[in-house]
């Protein structure tokens, strides 16, 4: 634990190189045992950012507008960390197969726990019938990312209130 929060405090600190001397001084722990548990950098990565994902949840709303609102603002909160930005980084930057799969998994892992209340609202006829819940968080999770990555702007409640409207139009 204490290494994984040294590789969050060194992310949150804009050191991307993840360097096992600096791992070591930071969590105490000698940096042949940090090599030998996490050979590569990517793995500690794919620990930091396992850590940070359960940080991402909304609670299910009787209303899908108040959902899908609430949805977009814990991600846009959750993107928008300096934490979270550094990570993105990395994971822009990589070419490590592997690391990508994980990281691909990892998050449709957290798409599976967020649709459950659209697809009920599908169910229940508050959503059409051939709306896809996945693809609907792919596009509210596509925007925020969008507007934070090129625009470098955090989106407002406004944006996403109106983002939220658009997607609701039948």
């Amino acid at each position: 634990q204490s290494v994984v929060s040294a590789v969050l405090d060194m992310l949150r600190d804009g050191d991307i190189e993840l360097s096992y001397q600096r791992l070591s001084e930071l969590s105490g722990v000698h940096h042949s045992t940090i090599y030998r548990r996490w050979p590569d950098r990517y793995l500690l990565l794919q620990e930091a950012f396992s850590q940070r994902l359960t940080h991402l949840h909304v609670k299910p709303d009787p209303s899908i507008a108040t959902y899908l609102l609430n949805l977009a603002k814990a991600y846009r909160d959750f993107s928008s960390d300096p934490l979270e930005m550094a990570l993105a980084t990395v994971l822009v930057a990589s070419s490590d197969s592997e690391y990508n799969t994980f990281i691909g998994r990892s998050w449709s892992g957290v798409v599976d726990e967020l649709k459950t209340p659209i697809a009920e609202a599908v169910e229940s006829g508050c959503l059409a019938s051939d709306t896809d819940p996945a693809m609907l968080i792919r596009i509210i999770f596509g925007t925020i990312s969008t507007e934070l990555t090129f625009a470098k702007n955090i989106p407002s409640d406004d944006f996403l209130e109106a983002m939220v409207r658009h997607l609701l139009r039948v």
